[in-house]
C-alpha cells in the first residue's frame, strides 16, 4: 500500500508541474531494441522489440530550462513462453510489461540527475523506480552527445515474482518453488544520443548490472552474477 501511495502522489507532482508550467511541451513516439531477456538461462542476448510514448514539457514557468517532467508509457520488462527456451517448459507464459509513469529531470550542463517511477497495468501489477545521476541531457541540441551515468533501480515483490518466480503448478524435478522478493539493482553505464533531424533523435545505452539477489536466486536465471544490458531506440518528437 506504501508503494500504491509513493506512486501515485509522484505522478500527481508531475500532472500539477506538467499543466500548470507555460514552457515548452512535446510528444515523442519511439521504436527500439534492448537485451532484455538475457539473465534467463538459453536465450543469451534475445533483443525484445520496445515501443515507446512520451509527452515532455520542459523549463519552469519563467522559461528557465532547469527542469523537464515526463510521462511515459512503455514496457521495461519482457516476458516469456515455453518456446523461448527449455527452461520455460511446462511454465505459463509471462507477458511483457506494459508501464506507466514519470520521470522528473534536472537538467545540468554536465550532470543531469533524473528520477523515475512506474507502474506495470498489465503483467506483474508491480511497481519500480530509479535515480540516475549523468547521461544525456533530454534537451540535446549538439550533434553527439556521449556521458557516463550511475545509478540504483527499486523493483517491487509483485515484479520479481510475476517475472523470475516459479508458481507450485510449475514444479518439476529440477526446478523448485520460488517466491521472489523486491530487488535493488545498482548500475553504472554511459549513454549517447545524436540529432539526426530537427524532430528525429536516436539513443542508444549500454549499462553494466549487479544482479540483485532475489534475481540472481531464481531458478530461471543463468549464473551469472552481473548483467551486460544494451538498448537502441529512434525517437520523433511532434
Amino acid at each position: 500500500m506504501k508503494y500504491k501511495k509513493v506512486h501515485l502522489a509522484l505522478l500527481a507532482f508531475l500532472g500539477l508541474n506538467l499543466f500548470s508550467s507555460t514552457a515548452h511541451a512535446e510528444w515523442g513516439v519511439s521504436i527500439g531494441m534492448a537485451n532484455q531477456k538475457s539473465q534467463y538461462k538459453g536465450i543469451s542476448n534475445k533483443p525484445t522489440i520496445i515501443p515507446d510514448i512520451t509527452y515532455r514539457e520542459s523549463g519552469d514557468k519563467h522559461g528557465n530550462n532547469v527542469a523537464s517532467y515526463d510521462l511515459i508509457l512503455t514496457s521495461k520488462n519482457a516476458g516469456f513462453s515455453e518456446k523461448d527456451s527449455s527452461v520455460f517448459k511446462g511454465m505459463k507464459g509471462r507477458k511483457n510489461s506494459l508501464d506507466i509513469g514519470g520521470e522528473i529531470i534536472f537538467n545540468s550542463p554536465y550532470i543531469p540527475l533524473k528520477f523515475e517511477a512506474s507502474k506495470d497495468f498489465r503483467a506483474s501489477k508491480g511497481f519500480q523506480a530509479s535515480a540516475v545521476l549523468g547521461g544525456v541531457s533530454p534537451n540535446n541540441t549538439g550533434d553527439l552527445q556521449i556521458r557516463p551515468y550511475a545509478g540504483v533501480r527499486y523493483q517491487s515483490a509483485k515484479v520479481i515474482q510475476y517475472h523470475y518466480g516459479v508458481r507450485s503448478n510449475e514444479v518439476t524435478a529440477k526446478r523448485k518453488v520460488y517466491k521472489g522478493k523486491s530487488a535493488i539493482t545498482p548500475f553504472l553505464g554511459v549513454a549517447a544520443v545524436t540529432n539526426l533531424s530537427k524532430n528525429m533523435q536516436l539513443y542508444g545505452d549500454i549499462a553494466f548490472e549487479k544482479r540483485a539477489t532475489s534475481i540472481a536466486n531464481s531458478p530461471l536465471v543463468n549464473s551469472k552474477k552481473n548483467d551486460l544490458k544494451a538498448s537502441i531506440n529512434l525517437v520523433y518528437w511532434f
